[in-house]
């Protein structure tokens, strides 16, 4: 998924709440896109062409990590 339809689903989730104003939906949506990148390259890297699928749970922790501090107060406790 490309970054920019990333940034336009924060920038939807902002005009609802559920991001904080302050935060910058194109360089979160960067960041995100940059770290699954990251894993998968590894991943080829390190097994070649037969390397399989992270797992489900590296995608979500990654979201978690980078989408978390921009989430308001409120939602981000006990996540």
């Amino acid at each position: 998924m490309p970054p920019a339809r990333i940034a336009n689903y924060l920038q939807a989730e902002q005009a609802i709440d559920r991001i904080r104003p302050d935060a910058d939906p194109n360089a979160v949506a960067s960041l995100l896109v940059g770290a699954c990148f990251h894993a998968a390259f590894l991943r080829y890297y390190a097994e070649g062409p037969t390397a399989t699928a992270a797992p489900r749970a590296t995608a979500e922790a990654l979201t978690r990590s980078v989408v978390r501090p921009h989430l308001p107060l409120s939602a981000s406790h006990g996540q």
